[in-house]
């Protein structure tokens, strides 16, 4: 609340490079809470995103998606905000996977796929270990049988591509 108040008084963001999420996370709960659009702004693009890394991306990710879910209009911070999560946990994906499955399991189904995506993207020019994204894949999707799933992904990808042709 204190934040709140030096920036309501003196307009300051404050220093967040010390603070642990949860206490991030409140800050924006509660600027959320008093509609403090500018606050928000300032507050996302000057001290959250330095700050983003691969093992507090899913927080924001998380985050800024219910924001964006509840919200008609949200600042464009937020847009930025949750492109630069998507990214990094993308990047961490098999991480995430291994380290913090629970939470990471709970990312809303769309945005896992688009994770996913970015991850693919990401790493096409490494030899990963796929083994995370087809499990990944076979829980969004509830398919325990690999092979279905993949013929479901492949008849996907067909329409994608042949939609994308149409469009042209």
């Amino acid at each position: 609340m204190e934040n709140i108040l030096n920036y309501l008084q003196y307009g300051e963001i404050p220093n967040v490079s010390n603070v642990k999420e949860s206490s991030i996370q409140r800050l924006l709960w509660l600027s959320d809470f008093l509609a403090l659009e500018d606050f928000q702004s300032q507050f996302i693009k000057t001290r959250i995103i330095p700050i983003l890394n691969s093992t507090n991306s899913l927080v924001f990710l998380n985050e800024s998606f219910k924001k964006l879910k509840t919200s008609d209009q949200s600042s464009d911070a937020w847009y930025v905000l949750f492109n630069f999560s998507i990214d990094l946990t993308a990047k961490n994906l098999a991480w995430y996977y291994q380290n913090r499955r629970i939470e990471f399991l709970q990312i809303n189904n769309k945005v896992m796929e688009e994770v996913i995506e970015r991850s693919l993207k990401h790493n096409k020019n490494y030899f990963i270990d796929q083994k995370e994204i087809i499990e990944i894949l076979q829980h969004i999707w509830k398919e325990n049988d690999v092979f279905k799933l993949l013929e479901t992904q492949r008849k996907i990808l067909q329409e994608k591509t042949l939609s994308g042709k149409m469009n042209e």
